[in-house]
């Protein structure tokens, strides 16, 4: 008997601990069912002693606390990266769309930007040209254009080879000038009657790539 409350003692207190952390609802239930149920059928079919189920339980509750806790560790040691599209113009930026970049995780982020435009336009932009060499020529410009509208809060252009550091629970804002795209395009004859899509693009240095689209322009 002494082993038993021994047992169900070591269970209590991981039980504590896994309840004083933000654990969800649905682990909770799951540690629930999978001590009860099978508690439950054990002690119909009698074929199991008081002292077998104490320390069976606690072994259950060890295994979970420690299952949850690390769970626990490996989500907070992660990057949060989000994209939120800014209404107001606080800084006075030049361009027409303002989007703050924010890190929400427990640890900091090591990031890198692009622009980029629905595959849809740039296919069909680059066979418009009669000459195939002329429509890579295009996409390549494309590309460099796409690379030189989106500006930090100085004004200065953010390369997407840049590695920008954004420290936990911090976030920073950069401008994106689709008005400078859209004079290009318009000075190469190609704003034809239809639309295009800009999305940002926001790799970070685990590999997770976060897209949202930003701006979507008619013509």
């Amino acid at each position: 008997m002494n082993r038993f409350n021994l047992e169900l003692q070591k269970a209590e207190e991981k039980l504590k601990m896994i309840l004083d952390k933000p654990v969800s609802m649905s682990v909770l239930l799951g540690f629930v069912l999978g001590a009860t149920l099978p508690t439950y059928a054990l002690l119909a079919s009698g074929k199991v002693e008081l002292g077998d189920i104490g320390e069976w339980l606690g072994a259950i509750a060890t295994f979970f606390a420690v299952w949850v806790s690390l769970y626990l560790a490996r989500k907070s040691s992660k990057t949060i990266i989000k994209i939120r599209k800014n209404k107001f113009n606080v800084y006075d930026y030049k361009g027409d769309c303002v989007v703050d970049i924010v890190n929400l995780g427990d640890i900091d982020a090591c990031i890198k930007l692009k622009i980029d435009i629905d595959n849809e336009y740039r296919k069909n932009a680059m066979s418009s040209f009669k000459n195939p060499d002329n429509g890579f020529d295009f996409g390549r410009k494309l590309s460099d254009k796409l690379h030189e509208i989106i500006l930090n809060d100085e004004q200065e252009e953010i390369s997407p080879k840049t590695s920008i550091s954004l420290k936990k629970h911090s976030g920073f804002t950069v401008s994106v000038d689709t008005n400078k795209l859209d004079q290009w395009l318009r000075s190469e004859n190609l704003n034809q009657h239809g639309s295009y899509k800009l999305v940002l693009v926001v790799e970070n240095i685990d590999g997770k790539i976060v897209t949202e689209q930003i701006s979507k322009v008619q013509f």
